[in-house]
């Protein structure tokens, strides 16, 4: 299941929520990061444009006994600090199978 952390704000910020789910559900939490090479920006949305390359990194799972441990506040604290560690730099490796459709190279990824 995937859940976009901005909710209804678009600020990219964690909320509680996200944290309290994770512990009625037992479930994992994994920091999921979605850039593309070229987008146009909309009222603070990226919106990939046409052939750009859509590059994903996730981050190690955290587990719901974890963030319970936690408590709720310094929980969503980790979960933020995770998401922000998969940073740009982090997302400029290709993703494995996917194309690259910059430019005139038109290649398969092989890495």
């Amino acid at each position: 299941m995937g859940i976009f952390t901005d909710g209804g704000r678009r600020d990219g910020r964690v909320r509680t929520s996200l944290v309290a789910l994770a512990q009625d559900t037992g479930r994992a939490v994994a920091p999921l990061r979605i850039r593309a090479d070229r987008a146009w920006e909309f009222q603070r949305q990226s919106v990939p444009r046409p052939l750009s390359t859509v590059r994903v990194v996730r981050g190690a799972p955290i587990a719901a006994s974890v963030l319970t441990a936690a408590g709720i506040e310094r929980a969503r604290d980790m979960l933020q600090e995770s998401l922000d560690a998969l940073d740009d730099t982090q997302t400029s490796k290709a993703v494995p199978g996917g194309r690259d459709t910059r430019g005139d190279q038109g290649a398969w990824d092989a890495s």
